[in-house]
Formats: C-alpha cells, structure tokens, sequence
C-alpha cells in the first residue's frame, strides 16, 4: 500500500494526529490545516499574553482568578467538527465542562495589533480593536489592563 493510499485511509482526526513534528494543524470545515510552528515573534506574544492573563486570571495574583488558561489546548467544536488549537485558551472553572466560546482574540505580532470579538446572537461582533503601543481592557478579562507594546518586545 503506498504512502498516499495509507493516508487515504485514516480518519482526519488521525491524519491530525500523526502529522509530524514541525506541523500543526486544525480540523476546518472537513478539511485538514496545516502550518508550521509559529515564528519568534508569535511565539513572544502567545508567552507573554499567557503570564499576563495567567497570572491574574488563572492563578489568582493581583486578579480575579477563578479561570484555566491553557496553552495550545486541543479544542473539538463538535457540532462542526471542527478542531482548532489556539496559542492560549481560556475557560471560567465553573464553566470549563459546558461547551461555548464568548470571545475571540486575535493578536497580530507583526502588526502591532489585538481585535476582540464577542459572540453576540449567534455572531461574531467586534468589541475592540487597538494597536501599537495602547493599554487596553479587552473583554473578557477587563480587570486587566494590558499593554499592548509587551507583546511586541
């Protein structure tokens, strides 16, 4: 059996599995993604949007706590069968076993630039928008204010 034949016969879901390292990838709409490993600056600010909301949010220092933050989680979208794996993830404890994203960030280390969304009726609304060197309050987590040029060094 070749090698292409093989790969045929494996379900997304173990073709997501056995993807060699280096890669990464995501279940989309029936279709397998894949990527390299995130670059310097990506890597930065995935590191450092983790001790700043982690700290505060996850372990409770000098913030609310009450929260897991989670890097590169595997998260299964099961009603669309999908399959993502964000740099950072992040779910209220008492809410981690029910199913739901409210907000969505999107961070941008080459540009300089967050936008938030806030899943409002069953669509994607966008609630902030900042870059360069802005200190924000970005929903969910607005008892921190984050400086935005952190991220970028």
């Amino acid at each position: 059996m070749s090698a292409l034949a093989a790969a045929d016969s494996l379900t997304l879901y173990e073709q997501l599995a056995a993807l060699p390292d280096g890669l990464t990838g995501e279940l989309l709409a029936g279709q397998l993604h894949t990527q390299p490993r995130p670059t310097g600056p990506h890597g930065r600010a995935a590191v450092r949007l983790d001790r700043t909301i982690g700290r505060g949010y996850d372990d409770g220092e000098d913030g609310p706590g009450g929260w897991w933050i989670l890097v590169e989680p595997e998260v299964h979208f099961v009603r669309d069968q999908v399959v993502a794996v964000p740099d950072l993830a992040g779910w209220r404890r008492e809410r981690m076993p029910h199913y739901g994203v409210a907000h969505v960030w999107l961070v941008d280390p080459l540009e300089h630039s967050l936008e938030v969304y806030a899943l409002e009726a069953g669509a994607w609304r966008a609630v902030l928008q900042a870059s360069g060197v802005e200190r924000v309050q970005a929903p969910p987590f607005i008892e921190l204010t984050l400086e935005l040029e952190s991220l970028w060094v």
